[in-house]
């Protein structure tokens, strides 16, 4: 929908331009029209070239980085680069020690990391919290098999916020391309692209709620010392 949304606004655009280019009469407004449907334009190729790197981005293309990392750091970052103006949201971290180190590309586990906190901020009411914990987790077979994963140690990252789904489909579509439900429409393309870089990393995306609340989680297998 964005991108046809887009592209139909640089059709517009054009047109408009090639009118007033093939008139022979101008006045003095002629050329700031010219100038702001040019303008237009460029906005819109904008919006198409950030879209289009969303869309790599959940399907898991382009080059990553990997580099081994101390999660507990990079949610320390991006909390506080998150929180930064956002005095209406209070946010409790927990974190585990002794956390596994991970392998991974800290710029785009950054990002999916923003992408999680911002979709959880859209669902917090005014009355509650919003609380992000690290954990080491060893995860079964029977955990990993949905996911075509393989079982071992991997770092749990959880986003819990007060507040349920408004279904049990709404819940599982969560990570779904395009999605958008009732209580988070701005989210678009941001939690599929948490998706495909979690993916990428051979990792797990997971959603649970019940009547204390809702949890969005993210599993990225861990590099334990010794093994």
């Amino acid at each position: 929908h964005d991108l046809t949304h887009r592209i139909v606004g640089i059709q517009k655009n054009v047109t408009e331009l090639m009118d007033r280019l093939s008139k022979k009469t101008y006045d003095e407004t002629t050329p700031f029209k010219h100038y702001q449907s040019l303008k237009n334009i460029e906005q819109h190729l904008t919006e198409v070239n950030n879209l289009s790197a969303r869309l790599l981005t959940f399907a898991g293309k382009g080059a990553y980085n990997y580099y081994q990392t101390d999660l507990n750091e990079l949610v320390d970052f991006t909390v506080k680069e998150f929180s930064a103006g956002r005095s209406e949201v209070n946010i409790d971290i927990i974190y585990q020690e002794d956390l596994w180190r991970v392998n991974i590309d800290r710029v785009m586990i950054g990002r999916a990391l923003q992408r999680v906190y911002q979709d959880a901020c859209r669902r917090v009411t005014k009355e509650s919290d919003m609380r992000i914990q690290t954990a080491n987790a060893l995860l079964d077979d029977n955990f990993v098999k949905p996911f075509g994963r393989r079982p071992g140690a991997y770092v749990k990252v959880s986003v819990q916020i007060q507040g349920i789904f408004s279904d049990e489909n709404n819940q599982q579509r969560t990570f779904e391309p395009f999605y958008m439900d009732k209580e988070s429409p701005e989210a678009g393309l941001g939690m599929a692209s948490v998706f495909g870089i979690v993916k990428k990393h051979d990792g797990i995306t997971t959603v649970d709620s019940d009547r204390e609340g809702t949890s969005l989680n993210i599993f990225i297998p861990a590099e334990r010392s010794g093994e």
